[in-house]
């Protein structure tokens, strides 16, 4: 679907992070973090295990409470209007368990949209429309313990947009695809950001991945952002990790 002109044009960016912190006692998973995210961007999350990542995208999901700083999502504060910043993001994650198995793949969107709040009809519709658009049309009648994990992947994708947020974000989402599906994961990804203006947040382990799929790579380490990266490449993003390991 072709970019809304008004998303585009509007200056607020759909994702704002200021200055948020997070402590669970002694450790510090969030220190004063800056983040924005303009409406077509993508942004990667990059960083060693405790970097702060997972706790960033829980903060902007509304499932942490940051203990410093605000967080919003389509102008909607996560601590003053989680419902409604909930509403504007769609969130997928690296095997993901929470598909019932036995349902086919449109009835799994069906029961997920009507959580969304659409009408049977309207969800139907939207789902079967997604599950065309990424590729698994021909699968939605079959059952989702049956799927792949690439396609698990997609029908998640599929799930995330149901509401049409204008705010999605990735955890590990590729985690467990195999290299070809990773790759037309991600080129999805970039055509879902350029044609609909969707604001993208992907937090990753692949420097590869981060390379090759953002606009903007930012790295975390201990909590706090270490580097800011402009269309990097993955060489870059190499020598950066390093000197994070080193330092």
């Amino acid at each position: 679907m072709p970019a809304d002109p008004a998303q585009l044009a509007d200056p607020t960016p759909p994702v704002q992070v200021c200055g948020i912190g997070k402590r669970y006692g002694e450790l510090a998973a969030l220190r004063a973090v800056d983040l924005e995210i303009s409406a077509g961007e993508i942004v990667a999350l990059l960083g060693p295990n405790g970097a702060g990542k997972t706790t960033l995208i829980r903060v902007l999901s509304t499932l942490v409470i940051p203990d410093e700083g605000t967080a919003a999502v389509a102008g909607h504060d996560v601590i003053g209007a989680p419902r409604h910043a909930r509403a504007n993001l769609g969130l997928v994650v690296g095997d993901e368990r929470s598909w019932y198995w036995r349902l086919t793949a449109i009835e799994n969107l069906d029961f997920f949209a009507r959580l969304n709040g659409l009408s049977r009809t309207h969800g139907l519709a939207r789902g079967a429309e997604l599950l065309e658009t990424f590729g698994i049309a021909a699968q939605r009648d079959n059952r989702v313990g049956r799927f792949s994990a690439g396609m698990r992947a997609r029908l998640g994708l599929c799930r995330a947009l149901l509401a049409d947020p204008p705010v999605l974000i990735l955890d590990e989402a590729t985690r467990s695809i195999d290299p070809v599906g990773s790759l037309e994961f991600r080129d999805r990804i970039r055509v879902l950001a350029e044609t609909s203006g969707k604001a993208v947040l992907m937090a990753t382990h692949d420097l590869y991945e981060a390379a090759a799929a953002s606009d903007r790579v930012v790295v975390l380490n201990h909590g706090a952002v270490v580097s800011r990266l402009t269309r990097p490449s993955a060489a870059d993003l190499e020598a950066c990790l390093r000197e994070v390991a080193q330092g």
